[in-house]
């Protein structure tokens, strides 16, 4: 599969506020809205690069994550191989999907998720957006569809009832393109997501070995 070389940027309309550990207000709302997140992170067409603590303009409590802290991280450790990276940070970002708070209906307000940046030395080329609590709302490809991003299917793994990982080009008027993963993952406890943006694409040999190339029927 063709590997996708993307520049890597934040663009301006990344939240400028300050974070705290209550729930924003209904006016900031839309900032952290998961769509407007990943919207905000694809680059500007024309654009330059950044550098990893632009990122805290979006992520809060931003720090370099260490291979000891990576140990000790339980359900909530790097996605990746730690080793494969020059730098990874590790930070928290509270999510609104249709401007209600990403979480399980009896979940605490100031819940946050995790997100990890991580790249060579320069700059970075990796995201992952992770939790370990159940949500009561829809974060698939539909959502992301509906809120005015074209996502065009990559390869995704079989897909049984809710449980699904799959990749996608995601794109939208203005920016570059990069690659989306959304994965699902459904229990009698209820639905966990978690997410993945690579802004300077994927080898065939990063997907998981059950991957099939092209689309697949993900119903969420």
């Amino acid at each position: 599969m063709k590997a996708y070389n993307l520049l890597i940027a934040v663009v301006s309309l990344l939240p400028t506020c300050a974070f705290s550990d209550s729930v924003p207000l209904n006016s900031e709302k839309s900032k952290f809205e998961l769509a407007n997140v990943v919207r905000g992170l694809l680059v500007d067409k024309g654009s330059s690069g950044t550098q990893y603590l632009d990122l805290k303009k979006l992520v809060r409590n931003l720090h370099y994550f260490t291979n000891d802290e990576n140990a000790k991280a339980g359900s909530t450790f790097f996605p990746g191989d730690y080793n494969r990276y020059g730098k990874i940070y590790r930070g928290e970002i509270a999510l609104f999907v249709n401007g209600k708070r990403f979480l399980g209906e009896n979940m605490e307000d100031q819940y946050s998720w995790i997100v990890y940046v991580a790249g060579p030395n320069a700059a970075p080329s990796t995201l992952y957006i992770t939790s370990d609590k159940t949500v009561a709302a829809s974060g698939g490809p539909s959502y992301f569809r509906k809120a005015g991003l074209t996502l065009q299917p990559i390869a995704c793994s079989s897909v049984s009832g809710g449980n699904y990982d799959g990749y996608f080009i995601v794109s939208a008027p203005g920016k570059r393109s990069a690659i989306l993963q959304i994965r699902e993952s459904s229990g009698s406890g209820g639905s966990w997501y978690s997410y993945g943006l690579f802004w300077d694409g994927l080898l065939t040999n990063d997907l998981p070995k059950d991957m099939e190339v092209g689309d697949c029927a993900i119903n969420d």
